[in-house]
């Protein structure tokens, strides 16, 4: 606790844990932890005119952000565009990459896009663990 609180208002409540109250942000989480990684790691082993190449390349798709000049233009990297690049993240490895790589990237996008659900139940569950299992 910090600042002048010294007793929160859950201090009373016997049968609470605040910590189970905290949930993580898929925001956060995925696209900026996961994904964002997945990316740099990636990028990593191509040089950065082939990776804006490759991306160019790719044919338009509606509901699809392309990027005309590839990702070298970029200069801060939001969010909502994390979530366009993983959209396109298979198709610019495609033919680069090891299969066993493009299975790895598809199991943790497979993963990422269940987890979006709104709620989830058993059967949501079992596909998050099942989207996993290589």
């Amino acid at each position: 606790i910090s600042g002048a609180v010294t007793h929160p208002f859950w201090d009373r409540f016997p049968l609470c844990n605040i910590h189970f109250s905290i949930t993580s942000g898929i925001l956060h989480q995925l696209y900026q932890g996961i994904i964002k990684y997945l990316i740099m790691w990636y990028t990593s082993l191509m040089e950065e005119q082939e990776l804006d190449e490759r991306i160019k390349a790719l044919p338009l798709c509606f509901g699809v952000r392309h990027f005309k000049k590839g990702w070298s233009e970029l200069a801060q990297v939001s969010g909502g565009e994390r979530k366009n690049m993983t959209r396109i993240l298979l198709g610019w490895i495609i033919g680069r990459a090891p299969t066993k790589v493009i299975t790895c990237f598809r199991a943790l996008l497979d993963f990422i896009y269940l987890a979006q659900y709104p709620s989830h139940d058993d059967h949501t569950l079992q596909y998050l663990e099942d989207a996993l299992d290589l």
